[in-house]
């Protein structure tokens, strides 16, 4: 028995677009209408159009055409007509009695039916019943043929041999055969797959429906006239209009009464589902005031979107979303109404009071401050009505917040949140009028939002008092206590009477030691005049008069400090020292004569340079004449050889001293040694040192009190460091205040090493990287394929390199030989590329590009080679330079029989005319500058017909490189040109790409 089965409702094209929504209205329809439709026969079995080219039932073989209802006669055509298409049909052909016994059936049914074969199929179905899902759709199917005669394009669910089910479309007849026997025939067709798709385009049309009918936005489908097709609940409750209120209006009911913002009324032309319709633009957060047949007025935020079919241009229809924003406007206008509260408060302060906003960079970072709000307070304080300052920058005026320190301290406000408040803080207003008006500030800052708010009070009034207080009170003791000099007052038999703080911090002794002292007990043992001198100095008239004198006191700790005195008799014949420290002036004296000799040391070491000395001697050279300066016990010079990496390139340390000559300074030591020389020379005492981690630690115990560090630089880059250390302790002051002569040494090293610490530093930095490619295996080998021009096949294939860095494979190469890592690469690259080519197709040749140096590597060389197992061409490029043509033969000979030379880039110099008698290489490459555009440059032609002659007569044969067209090869071909390669035939690609690849391109 057949079963037959209605196929479900095709997809609406319109809810496919609508994410899967079907408008319901249009559904209901399309199957009231498919309901209304009469069944085609009495056995109700439901027909559809299709379209599938079913075969037709009138050009059926042995079609059987059913006899008028008063008789008649059959026709049929010979069975020899139907053998054909019986047996190779793609469709399923059957014949089977009235009473379901299969008759015949082809090979396509049996392979529909899951059966080997139509003998396999007979043998196991005695009658067509077993095979049907529902047997009890056989009366109707009989009832069917009897009453039509045929029946066409019915689905059936028909049991295979697995029990598997499958869908099969039917077109069937009612025959006679020419005995009169009556017997039913049939084409079927296998649309599971079909029924399947479709069944899930319903079920996702439904799933979608689902979830557009539960979204909260409200959805409203409109046709190409703007009329509404279908809506959602959320957009009936929204405009508080039923689906049937809305259903067929254009745009929204007109009872909705739509307004502006403004509240002018919005016409029915711009609403957005007519823009949409007539431009096809999508609209988005259209805002609409809508009023609801309850009376409320409601505001809703509208999108549209045109739903446009394949190849056409106008939209068949618009989808518009919408969301209730109304209780979001009533919020907005009640904070707007708070905020005015709170601005008119805030105006009403006396004290100023501004909220600033952030505005910041790309990168995010704060670039500067825009003025939000600022009462009269601040405006008058300012200069400036308040409305001027609100949206422009802080005003350059205002000291206050223009100083950078405090606009950083704002800055990290705003960032971390801190809040931060200041008493008496200093500020100035030029604006004012007449002198700039000066005064006192108490600040109070905090984070607002992402800005800040300030609140200050002039206090410069209450401030000017308190300080000309403080200032009455403290002037005696500061005029006495603070003076920069010491003085002492001792009587007419010499014992001090008074003294200063500066006196007391002098020389280390207290108050109340220096008081109970005689003015002799103070001089030091290498004062130059000595006490009976200055004495009897004293004693002279003139003395009265006051004079000045230079001695050597003892301070506390034993040692000797020189000092400037100024003595004075006052009326009462006590006399008066004023005292002070000379130590600098004399050290400066002392840096100008070392500065001198510094610099003939340094003309004369400089003049002692050879002009080619290595990096090593010129360096050496000058620390040499660094530690002939007095107090300069230690040197170095630190090149700068990568990040983070430092290295000692010559010096003169003790033994002891942490790094060597040839050593490198540890990492985190080396970091801050290039962090510090970006910004300049500078200078390390011994407490310094010791907190410069381990490194610093061993070089003050080697003896090293104090170092200045000056950067070496070649243009505009820190590519190194010269250091100068002293164990001199009276020294070390000397060097970490002044450093003396460390510019001029600097500025020499810079000009001596610059360039080639520079250099030192990129080769250096090219040999890591280079090192790292062959370490890590950082590139790939491609291939490209070589043809005969003649037939287009694959005759040979070039493996090139790519780099993963990305890097020219020439330049990475050259990059490699300067650095002494060309061999290296070369010959790994080599391996992988002859490794690689194992997946090639066989029999092709492998060309690999060597270089004329790499040949001194024969034995290596051959032995890569000899694992290929096919046919090797090296080539040598024309820009490599030849000493010795023979040793190349030679080394191509010691390879093997079986490797052949070529000699690439033919035609881009003269130098491989020179190759190539040289060399007499099987094959001579023509560069790319030849080829391009040959087949329209009458002077190309002829370099390839010259290049052509050539060859012949130096036995060898020509590639073509960089043919891009069929006209080149053409061209090339007619000239006698026997191989190409280039993009025409294929781009250089993995091994995989050229793995499966036939014998031509």
């Amino acid at each position: 028995m057949i079963r037959l089965s209605p196929r479900p409702a095709p997809a609406s094209p319109l809810g496919s677009q609508l994410e899967g929504s079907v408008p319901e209205g249009r559904m209901v329809a399309r199957e009231k209408a498919a309901a209304e439709s009469p069944p085609p026969g009495p056995a109700r079995v439901r027909t559809r159009t299709v379209s599938k080219k079913a075969p037709k039932a009138s050009a059926a073989p042995h079609a059987v055409y059913p006899a008028p209802a008063g008789g008649g006669q059959t026709q049929e055509r010979p069975d020899e007509d139907f053998t054909g298409l019986f047996e190779f049909a793609d469709e399923g052909i059957f014949e089977v009695t009235h009473d379901g016994r299969p008759i015949r059936v082809n090979p396509a049914l049996a392979r529909m039916l899951g059966y080997d074969s139509p003998k396999d199929l007979l043998a196991n179905v005695q009658n067509v019943a077993d095979l049907n899902a529902d047997p009890t759709t056989r009366a109707e199917m009989l009832a069917a043929l009897r009453s039509a005669g045929v029946v066409r394009d019915l689905e059936i669910q028909q049991r295979r041999k697995d029990g598997s089910l499958v869908w099969l479309s039917i077109i069937a007849h009612a025959r006679n055969d020419s005995r009169g026997t009556p017997s039913i025939v049939g084409f079927l067709r296998d649309v599971t797959e079909s029924r399947r798709a479709e069944e899930e385009l319903v079920a996702n049309e439904e799933r979608y429906r689902s979830v557009v009918a539960a979204i909260a936005e409200g959805i409203i489908l409109h046709d190409a006239d703007g009329a509404v097709l279908e809506c959602n609940a959320s957009a009936e409750e929204i405009l508080g209009l039923r689906r049937a209120e809305m259903m067929g209006h254009k745009g929204f009911d007109a009872s909705l009464h739509p307004i502006h913002e403004d509240g002018t009324a919005f016409p029915a032309e711009t609403h957005p589902t007519v823009v949409t319709l007539r431009t096809g633009a999508p609209c988005s957060r259209v805002l609409m005031g809508v009023h609801r047949p309850d009376g409320d007025l409601s505001w809703i935020s509208i999108n549209t979107q045109a739903l446009i079919r394949v190849g056409e241009q106008a939209p068949y229809a618009v989808v518009a979303s919408f969301a209730d924003i109304t209780d979001q406007r009533y919020a907005e206008a009640a904070l707007r109404a708070s905020a005015a509260a709170m601005r008119s408060s805030l105006d009403t302060m006396i004290d100023p009071f501004m909220i600033c906003s952030s505005v910041r960079d790309d990168q995010g970072a704060i670039k500067e401050f825009r003025i939000d709000f600022a009462n009269r307070a601040a405006g008058e304080f300012i200069g400036q009505a308040p409305e001027t300052l609100v949206g422009a920058p802080i005003p350059n005026g205002m000291m206050l917040l223009r100083d950078e320190p405090f606009r950083a301290l704002v800055r990290d406000i705003v960032e971390s949140g801190n809040e931060w408040c200041e008493d008496a803080v200093d500020f100035a207003l030029p604006h004012r009028v007449g002198d700039a008006y000066r005064g006192k500030l108490n600040i109070q800052i905090a984070r607002f939002g992402d800005g800040f708010f300030a609140a200050w009070r002039d206090v410069t009034e209450r401030e000017t008092a308190l300080t000309a207080l403080r200032a009455s009170e403290q002037r005696a003791r500061e005029l006495v206590d603070n003076s920069a000099d010491g003085f002492l007052i001792s009587d007419v038999d010499g014992h001090y009477v008074e003294t200063n703080a500066s006196m007391c911090k002098m020389l280390g002794y207290s108050r109340e030691e220096l008081l109970a002292m005689h003015a002799g007990d103070l001089t030091a043992d290498d004062d130059p005049i000595g006490n009976a001198a200055m004495h009897k100095r004293l004693a002279e008239p003139a003395s009265e008069a006051g004079f000045l004198t230079e001695r050597r006191y003892r301070r506390a700790d034993g040692t000797s400090l020189p000092v400037e005195i100024r003595f004075t008799t006052l009326p009462d014949g006590r006399q008066q020292r004023n005292v002070r420290d000379i130590t600098d002036r004399l050290a400066a004296e002392a840096v100008v004569i070392r500065e001198a000799r510094i610099q003939v040391a340094l003309t004369q070491a400089l003049q002692g340079i050879a002009a080619d000395a290595t990096i090593e001697e010129t360096a050496q050279a000058l620390c040499d004449v660094l530690t002939t300066i007095p107090g300069v016990d230690m040197t170095a010079l630190l090149g700068i050889v990568g990040e983070h990496e430092v290295e000692m390139i010559a010096g003169r340390v003790p033994a002891s001293f942490p790094t060597q000559q040839g050593a490198s300074v540890p990492p985190e030591q080396a970091r801050h040694l290039q962090t510090r020389a970006a910004q300049g020379a500078w200078t390390a005492g011994q407490d310094d040192l010791r907190n410069f981690g381990p490194w610093g630690v061993a070089a003050t115990e080697s003896g090293m009190r104090a170092a200045a560090f000056g950067p070496v630089v070649y243009g505009g880059h820190v590519v190194g460091v010269l250091c100068i250390g002293t164990s001199d302790a009276r020294y070390a002051r000397i060097l970490v205040e002044r450093m003396p002569g460390l510019s001029a040494f600097t500025a020499a090293a810079s000009g001596l090493l610059g360039e080639r610490l520079r250099t030192r530093r990129r080769e250096q930095e090219m040999r890591r990287r280079i090192g790292q490619i062959i370490a890590s295996g950082a590139f790939h080998p491609v291939f490209q394929p070589i043809v005969d021009l003649a037939t287009r096949g694959v005759v040979g294939y070039e493996a090139l390199s790519r780099f993963d860095s990305g890097q020219r494979p020439d330049l990475c190469m050259a990059d490699a030989w300067s650095v002494g890592l060309g061999r290296e690469l070369e010959l790994t690259t080599l391996e992988a590329a002859i490794k690689s080519a194992k997946g090639l197709p066989s029999g092709r040749w492998l060309s690999l590009n060597v270089s004329p140096r790499l040949l001194d590597e024969v034995d290596r060389l051959r032995a890569l080679i000899w694992g290929a197992e096919r046919p090797i061409v090296i080539e040598v490029t024309e820009h490599e330079i030849i000493d010795d043509y023979g040793g190349v033969r030679d080394a191509i000979r010691g390879l093997g029989n079986n490797v052949r030379l070529a000699v690439d880039d033919a035609g881009a110099g003269t130098a491989n005319f020179g190759h190539i008698v040289e060399l007499r290489p099987d094959l001579v490459k023509l560069d790319i500058s030849l080829v391009r555009r040959v087949n329209a440059d009458l002077g190309r032609q002829a370099m390839i017909v010259g290049m052509r002659h050539f060859s012949r007569t130096a036995g060898c044969r020509l590639v073509a490189e960089g043919i891009e067209s069929e006209e080149e090869a053409g061209t090339l071909r007619g000239f006698g040109v026997e191989y190409g390669q280039g993009y025409l035939f294929g781009r250089p690609e993995p091994v995989e790409s050229w793995a499966t690849t036939g014998a031509s391109v």
